[in-house]
């Protein structure tokens, strides 16, 4: 039993039709995202002409939206094997597949043609309220701050700050691709960027660079999604949400937008845990990283393969005296003159850490 957004889509990616409302789905095949996958790179099995057709549609629709300036961060997800007693025995990098992007670009179609709907709706009736999914333009000090590590990596960056579009921001973004410091750019980015919440009051979502956008596509996991089920039902037969029902939604969407901080937050230390716990194991292994962040205390580095980020203290580094230069984001030794910038590949070797505390500690090698 679901909730439908029924689309008729042309082969260049018009949409030509619409169709809202409540539907049984009878499912003739169930994919996991692999076997899918599989179908389309081998070019044949089964329902290969269906999802070849949708990844074209797809890739038409995730082009259309780059070109209006959607961001695209592709940050990496780690994935852990554990052991019988839950220990991590290995850490790897979860694939981002072409139909992963497939399922995505679709369900963000869903979600912007409920929330255009929606949108279109309130305005003509002059009356209630949607719950729409917005994200406001990112602050200015924290622009400034990723573009002042762009120039540091050695990258030309004309754009200011000060009311930079989404569509500008991407292009910045391009010219990382492939480069050793892509994840530690897209990582720094993304904490730039404001956060996502949920509001009666539609202002629009940057990173999509959409006027309209909501949450429609997962009501089995999010409590969002049901309730724009329900106003979508509301307004397709000819009602609305009067003015206390708007005051319990705004009220709703604070408190959703809440536990979804919280649900993140868990989820980061529930990786950075188990990165640790998995590390803690292989203490006096050497390991290559990036370095990710310089402070007064020590030089943060991602190890390049588990994704573990690591702190080299200063009361290690007993080499030399290094002092910090926080315009060029380095670290420079005062008898050796060695540098350490932000975005160097470097060798570390794995010398402590506290599980309780959440930190793990690198040396140099």
């Amino acid at each position: 039993m679901t909730f439908a957004t029924v689309l008729t889509i042309s082969k260049d990616g018009h949409i030509k039709n619409v169709w809202f409302g409540r539907t049984i789905i009878n499912s003739n095949k169930r994919f996991v995202y692999e076997e899918a996958q599989k179908v389309m790179d081998d070019k044949r099995g089964p329902y290969y002409y269906e999802l070849n057709e949708l990844n074209k549609l797809a890739k038409i629709f995730k082009e259309r939206r780059m070109k209006i300036g959607g961001l695209d961060f592709d940050r990496e997800e780690v994935k852990f094997k554990l052991d019988a007693k839950g220990k991590p025995i290995s850490i790897f990098e979860k694939p981002r597949l072409d139909v992963h992007k497939l399922v995505e670009e679709f369900m963000v179609l869903a979600n912007t043609e409920v929330a255009s709907y929606l949108s279109k709706e309130v305005k003509r009736i002059n009356k209630g309220a949607a719950i729409y999914r917005i994200h406001d333009v990112p602050k200015k000090k924290a622009i400034d701050d990723l573009l002042s590590l762009l120039r540091a990596l050695g990258h030309e960056v004309e754009a200011e700050g000060e009311n930079i579009t989404s569509k500008e921001l991407n292009n910045l973004l391009k010219n990382i691709k492939g480069k050793p410091e892509e994840s530690l750019v897209n990582t720094v980015a993304m904490r730039s960027m404001a956060k996502a919440i949920y509001s009666v009051d539609n202002i629009g979502h940057y990173g999509l660079a959409l006027e309209n956008y909501t949450h429609f596509t997962s009501p089995i996991r999010r409590y969002a999604d049901i309730l724009v089920h329900r106003i979508l039902e509301k307004h397709l037969k000819g009602g609305s949400l009067t003015d206390e029902e708007i005051a319990w939604h705004h009220k709703v969407s604070i408190e959703l937008s809440s536990r979804e901080t919280d649900a993140a937050e868990a989820e980061r230390s529930s990786v950075y845990y188990k990165q640790i716990q998995y590390m803690m194991e292989r203490i006096g292994s050497t390991y290559s990283g990036i370095i990710s962040g310089i402070t007064n205390w020590g030089v943060y580095v991602e190890e390049t393969q588990t994704k573990a980020n690591g702190m080299v203290k200063f009361q290690n580094m007993k080499n030399d005296f290094y002092v910090l230069s926080r315009e060029t984001y380095s670290l420079t030794g005062t008898k050796t003159k060695k540098k350490y910038s932000i975005g160097d590949e470097v060798k570390i070797k794995v010398i402590g850490g506290d599980l309780e505390k959440k930190t793990l500690d690198y040396a140099f090698v």
